[in-house]
């Protein structure tokens, strides 16, 4: 199988999910949040499912955009912490 026959299906999930890129906004972050949700329904928690590999690659993408879009501050106390999300 060459490098192109393996990267057909890529561009395919790339097409859908926009996975070769960070997330771009707020949409994107809930498409890929749905994918989530829908893989989780559809498969369950079977991590021995082929679809599992594709999740960590979308969790990732995922973890990274909230990281940079909803930085939590940096706290010293519990009570700043509460203080801050109120």
């Amino acid at each position: 199988m060459s490098v192109a026959d393996r990267l057909a299906p890529w561009a395919t999930i790339d097409a859908a999910l926009g996975l070769a890129t960070p997330v771009r906004d707020d949409t994107h972050h809930a498409e890929l949040l749905a994918f989530v949700d829908e893989a989780f329904e559809r498969f369950g928690s079977n991590e021995g499912h082929p679809i599992f590999g594709l999740e960590w690659l979308v969790a990732d993408r995922i973890r990274e955009y909230e990281e940079l879009a909803h930085p939590w501050p940096e706290t010293s106390t519990p009570a700043s912490l509460v203080e801050f999300l109120m």
